[in-house]
Order: C-alpha cells, then structure tokens, then sequence
C-alpha cells in the first residue's frame, strides 16, 4: 500500500511539473480544467506553403445527374486546433494520457486518426505532451492531408497542391474567412510600398486589400483620389 501511494505520489508529482513547463511555453494558450490533471491547449498547425481547400459536395447535379464539380480555395492559415489532455494516476509510469483533438475543419474520423497516432508516440516512464503539441503544430496537416489523397475518397493520388476536403458549406467559408482574416493581420504587421506614391510605409496606412487585387494604395493617396474627383454640382 505505502509503495502504491507512493508511486501515485510520484505520478502527481511529474504530471505538475510537466504542466507547469507547457504553461511556461505555451501561456495563456494553456486552460486549466483540473490543476496538474486534465487541461486544453490551443495550437496553430504549421500548412504546407499551397494548401487547396476542396468543399466537396454531397448533392446530386439533377440536371446532368452527376455529382457537382467540388468547390476550391487555395489557403495558406487554418483556425486553431484543441488538444484535450487527461493524465490517469499512473501517467507517465505506464499509461498515456487520454487525448482528444478538435478544430472545425476536422472531421471526427481524421481526429480519431490523428489521436490514435498521439497515442503511439508513448513510451512508459517518459512524460509525452510536449512532443504531442510539437507534432500537432509542425506534422499534422501534412500527415491528414497525405491521408486523405491517399484514399479512394479523397482527391486521388499524390495531388499537387496538397488538398483538405471538407463537407459542408459552412466549414469552407468559416475557413476562407478564417484564412483572409490571418492574411490580414500579418498584412497590418509588415511594411508595403503603395503603389501610387511609391512610400514604404506600415500596414495599418493602408487600405483593406480587396481580394484578388494586387494593388497596394495608401490611405492618404485614396483621400487625395477622392478630393481630386470629387466636382460639387451646382445649386439651382
């Protein structure tokens, strides 16, 4: 009995401190659900540098009876991903700790794959979660999506780009959105040259970029546009 307590002594001991490390790296991206035991991390998942979104319909083309063409996007950020984390008392001494991931654009079957291959990265005696999240973040897309080209439901073999599908109109536009929201912000954040006035200047002098345009103009040339065109009609 003294030698069982002990052991679980120990196990709550590491599990503790291996939260406290992940909560030093990762932050606020760590939530506590019970302290040393059970938690949720918050991750971005690196993409491939040309990742074709594919909303693959379900419904029947009536007119032509054929399936409708799939719908594509190429994206280059997804939302985040959840990793739920429950460690059992006798983690890290011989069991893995119960894991679940989550992310809109992943469907249960994927997330069942993808915590299956957490699982198999274990080796008793060696605390694993900190290995799990850097899989999540730098492997996983690129690990599902090989999956999903690779089956006879996916988009055939060896497609190039890389492809996600989704199944549901919904998820493909929560992920366009997503993804321009992404571009947005790090468009904010870098510096541009406008294009009408040939200053380099930040992100937040510029205009919102509308998709598909490629010109860059600043918010003070836009104004100056404007007051050039605008001709005041006269009173009768």
């Amino acid at each position: 009995w003294l030698v069982h307590s002990w052991v679980h002594v120990q196990m709550a001991s590491e599990q503790e401190e291996e939260l406290e490390t992940l909560t030093s790296i990762y932050g606020d991206k760590i939530t506590v659900i019970t302290q040393g035991k059970e938690y949720m991390v918050k991750l971005e998942s690196h993409i491939p540098s040309a990742l074709q979104l594919v909303l693959k319909r379900q419904t029947l083309d009536v007119a032509r009876q054929l399936p409708p063409e799939p719908k594509s996007a190429q994206i280059a950020h997804l939302s985040p991903v959840s990793l739920y984390v429950r460690c059992p008392p006798d983690y890290p001494a011989l069991r893995h700790p119960e894991c679940h991931i989550s992310a809109p654009w992943l469907d249960p079957e994927l997330a069942a794959v993808a915590s299956k291959k957490l699982k198999e990265r274990f080796a008793p005696g060696n605390v694993v979660v900190f290995e799990w999240i850097c899989y999540i973040q730098e492997d996983l897309v690129s690990d599902l999506t090989k999956l999903q080209n690779s089956t006879p439901n996916g988009g055939g073999s060896g497609p190039s780009p890389p492809q996600l599908f989704v199944r549901s109109n919904s998820q493909y536009d929560d992920l366009v959105a997503c993804d321009q929201q992404h571009a947005y912000m790090e468009f904010l954040q870098s510096a541009h040259t406008c294009d009408v006035c040939f200053k380099e200047l930040p992100g937040e002098s510029f205009c919102e970029p509308c998709g598909g345009c490629h010109v860059v103009v600043c918010k003070n040339c836009l104004i100056q546009s404007c007051k050039v065109g605008y001709k005041p009609r006269p009173l009768l």
